[in-house]
């Protein structure tokens, strides 16, 4: 039953427009939303959610990836408690056992958080300054989009920079990638592209 409840598109969607302005800010709205990948595990199954929403204050994009864990052995509350005391964003569904933990909220992707942030991305790039790309050019503004996410893995993200160049006062735009993920991943993904360079 309680996996039928995590399926059904009519609770589901009332249920994130309950939950979700909580995390994102009130200007949230659900326009629709898909359940696609099912993970199976013997005491949970998670379930990936793609949700398509009007723009809340916090979200830099107009899609939303949410993994739902839904519990058969009463586990849920336990764990959404756990998630809450350690400072990272849940909510829990006591009818169906089930707990979501809010995306960019994940353990082993440490810097997610900041990723994800276009206040952050458009701050670190004024400071550091974009190698290669010329001296003059000012960041005005940083939008982040989110490509592709795997829960305690890897997370991939594309920006879109609007750039000004301080002498012409032109305007340009670049799109770069970043890739994130567990300890080891980045370091690992920077020496291959270091050795294709060579």
């Amino acid at each position: 039953p309680s996996l039928r409840e995590a399926l059904d598109s009519q609770k589901m969607a009332a249920v994130f427009q309950k939950h979700l302005p909580r995390f994102y800010g009130h200007g949230l709205q659900v326009r629709s939303y898909v359940a696609g990948q099912i993970f199976p595990k013997e005491k949970e199954t998670r379930i990936k959610y793609s949700l398509r929403i009007k723009n809340g204050q916090d979200l830099p994009g107009e899609k939303l990836i949410l993994f739902g864990q839904l519990f058969f052995n009463g586990d849920g509350e336990q764990i959404s408690s756990e998630l809450e005391e350690a400072g990272l964003h849940s909510f829990y569904l006591p009818g169906s056992d089930m707990v979501f933990q809010i995306f960019p909220s994940d353990e082993s992707l440490s810097q997610l958080q900041k990723l994800t942030s276009p206040e952050f991305m458009k701050s670190f790039l004024k400071e550091n300054s974009l190698s290669g790309i010329g001296q003059n050019l000012m960041v005005e503004n940083c939008h982040p989009t989110l490509l592709g996410y795997r829960l305690k893995k890897r997370c991939t993200l594309v920006y879109e920079v609007d750039l000004t160049d301080q002498k012409s006062g032109r305007r340009q735009k670049l799109k770069f990638l970043v890739k994130t993920g567990k300890e080891g991943l980045g370091q690992s993904l920077h020496s291959n592209l270091s050795s294709l360079q060579k």
